[in-house]
């Protein structure tokens, strides 16, 4: 089983669902007022993923660098910390409006892409994205 946290808003370009990181990043960045603790707390849980969590080197099923990345990210469900940080985040971005969901798939495509904590996989027709 996987798991892919996103909000209700649909990307404009990619047209799937945004990822609860882009959503913590735009709120970080906008003009909406958040209270300090709420904001360190956002901070504190983006920095921690910078630490404990590899950025995909590949997005798309071609080797080549100028192909289309079409992959979308998943945990593992086995990534317990990963996961209740995540966690975490949502909790965040509910509080201010942004609503999150938990989308969990058995089937999420081709994988391109995989370690300990996650995958990316290009998506099959019928993925829940």
């Amino acid at each position: 089983m996987y798991l892919r946290f996103v909000c209700a808003r649909v990307d404009e370009d990619s047209h799937r669902r945004v990822g609860v990181f882009q959503a913590a990043y735009e709120l970080l960045t906008s003009d909406a007022v958040i209270e300090s603790t709420d904001r360190e707390a956002m901070r504190a849980v983006l920095d921690w993923f910078k630490e404990h969590l590899e950025a995909p080197d590949r997005f798309s099923r071609s080797r080549k660098s100028s192909a289309a990345p079409k992959a979308i990210s998943w945990y593992r469900q086995s990534a317990h910390d990963h996961v209740q940080r995540m966690h975490q985040l949502c909790i965040l971005l509910d509080k201010y409006g942004i609503a999150t969901h938990i989308i969990r798939c058995d089937r999420p495509g081709i994988i391109v892409y995989e370690d300990d904590h996650q995958i990316a996989a290009v998506p099959f027709r019928d993925t829940p994205t």
